[in-house]
């Protein structure tokens, strides 16, 4: 149940740096559009940039995100759950 809890926070998480990401980019692109020349440029280029970084990591983390799941402890081979269990079959293989 608590590694529920954290996967939900990592894509919290993931939304709220991409809406920081985003509003990074905004900010730039609006002083960029105020200044003149190269720099107004310069500046556009660098938000756009900023932007789809923005959208590669939040294509990212929904593509590879869900498969984070399998390091919760819980699922495949070696797991928590798992390795308790053997913790408690070789225990009481001792008591015998």
């Amino acid at each position: 149940m608590m590694m529920q809890g954290m996967m939900g926070g990592m894509y919290w998480g993931l939304v709220l740096g991409i809406f920081l990401l985003l509003g990074f980019a905004y900010i730039i692109w609006v002083l960029a559009s105020k200044e003149q020349g190269g720099i107004k440029i310069i500046g556009q280029i660098i938000a756009a940039v900023i932007a789809v970084l923005a959208l590669l990591i939040l294509i990212y983390g929904l593509v590879y995100g869900p498969g984070m799941r399998k390091f919760d402890g819980r699922m495949g081979p070696g797991g928590m759950m798992q390795q308790q269990m053997m913790q408690k079959m070789m225990m009481e293989n001792l008591k015998k």
